[in-house]
């Protein structure tokens, strides 16, 4: 028996199996999946390439690759970021708004760092998105302090920051909520 689907029917599975929940950064079949949308757009564009087969083995062994990788590289510091974590964790709990704006913002984060190839499930990558949204309102608030950027201003890529990293909290690992 063979079934066919289309494109669509395609990219809404591999949607839902790239992002499950607790999927480990770097895992062969979330490689997998992803090489094999990368074969979809490229189809879509009529690019030459290769049988979703060979994309599939292709992104099979990169996964494979990456989580033999990730298993010998050093694990950020989470303890860095913890009480930001929790401090930011609390206030968008408490405010039905900013929930929301972290949700949609949430889904945004996710497919902007899907198209430039990084995972929100990496944790190296999201140390350094949550440690550079810090050093960005640190240097804002600097700036402020030698007037240079007014309060609004400072308020604004504070709010920014905040909701950016308030949308990456749902991928941390535990030890970042601690």
């Amino acid at each position: 028996m063979t079934v066919e689907l289309t494109d669509e029917q395609a990219r809404a599975l591999l949607f839902a199996a790239r992002y499950p929940a607790g999927a480990a950064s770097g895992a062969p079949v979330s490689e997998a999946l992803a090489a094999i949308a990368r074969g979809l757009d490229r189809a879509e564009q009529e690019e030459p390439r290769r049988s979703l087969a060979e994309e599939f083995l292709a992104g099979w062994a990169d996964g494979v690759a990456r989580a033999r990788h990730a298993a010998t590289a050093p694990r950020p510091n989470w303890g860095y970021v913890a009480r930001a974590v929790r401090v930011i964790e609390q206030s968008v709990k408490a405010d039905p708004l900013a929930l929301a704006q972290t949700d949609r913002l949430g889904a945004y984060v996710r497919d902007t760092f899907d198209a430039l190839g990084l995972s929100v499930t990496d944790e190296p990558t999201l140390y350094v998105a949550l440690t550079t949204s810090g050093l960005l309102v640190e240097m804002a608030s600097n700036g402020h302090r030698r007037d240079q950027v007014d309060h609004a201003t400072l308020e604004a890529i504070a709010a920014i920051a905040q909701t950016f990293a308030a949308a990456l909290i749902p991928y941390l690992p535990p030890e970042a909520r601690e």
